[in-house]
């Protein structure tokens, strides 16, 4: 009798995550890709993830690091790619999008990190070389 009233309650839970599932929108997303390119990125944005230590804002790498830079849309927040030839691409003012540059080596410039600035979002300027840069809007 337990068994049976176990294996009903679980069968109505399985209906109804099944019945959330199916109704939710199925969003996509696109994810650009480019290899060993030159790239400029501008704009505000409050995450920037990296294993480096920022110096005033500023980091100029000596090694190639990853970084990931991530706009999720916040008041404020807007961000612009150019991706330089060939294959060339650009992204203006994209206030939700996510960039991942894998092997980068170029000037960074956050101003998250910078005592002399108290920018709301944070001002950011890139200028690297990347071996691949993944950019998913």
């Amino acid at each position: 009798m337990k068994k049976n009233k176990l294996l009903g309650k679980a069968l109505v839970v399985g209906i109804v995550f099944l019945l959330i599932f199916l109704s939710s929108p199925i969003t996509s997303a696109t994810t650009d890709s480019f290899e060993d390119k030159l790239v400029i990125i501008v704009g505000k944005c409050n995450t920037v993830y990296g294993p480096f230590l920022w110096r005033l804002g500023l980091y100029i790498p000596i090694l190639k690091k990853d970084i990931t830079i991530v706009s999720n849309g916040e008041e404020g927040e807007a961000i612009s790619i150019f991706v330089a030839p060939p294959g060339m691409a650009i992204y203006y003012s994209k206030n939700n999008v996510r960039i991942s540059l894998q092997d980068a080596r170029g000037i960074f410039y956050w101003t998250g990190n910078s005592p002399f600035f108290n920018n709301t979002p944070p001002f950011l300027l890139i200028s690297c070389k990347a071996e691949k840069i993944f950019i998913t809007t």
